[in-house]
């Protein structure tokens, strides 16, 4: 009898966690970890792949739809969505929506404030 209540237990444990489990960011990184690869660390890319870092989440969501939708995957990125749920595909575009654009942006601001540092001297 005992054995019986555990699964309602472990069900209203998970329906109780999932809305945190959805709004998650690190959930969402970690989903979106197989994107690195080619797309570089938090979406700057180098060479010829397309940085995805500061899109907007429709527009890679969209782009991603489009691609596990395709009867015949004929490249590596459709062959990459189809692997996930459409849930997990925007939390991809989610995550990467949140990475700024420009990968130098903070490094650029420390540069200019050791410039400006160094001119007081």
């Amino acid at each position: 009898m005992k054995h019986r209540s555990k699964p309602l237990y472990l069900l209203i444990l998970l329906m109780l966690a999932g809305p945190g489990f959805a709004q998650d960011p690190t959930i969402d990184r970690m989903i979106a970890a197989q994107c690195a690869q080619c797309h570089g660390t938090d979406g700057h890319a180098t060479g010829d792949i397309d940085s995805i870092a500061g899109k907007e989440t429709r527009d890679l969501y969209d782009k991603l739809i489009d691609m596990k939708e395709e009867d015949r995957a004929e490249d590596i990125m459709e062959h990459q969505a189809w692997g996930y749920t459409d849930e997990q595909l925007y939390r991809i575009a989610r995550y990467y929506s949140t990475v700024a654009e420009d990968g130098d942006e903070d490094e650029e601001d420390e540069d200019e404030e050791d410039r400006e540092d160094e001119d007081d001297d």
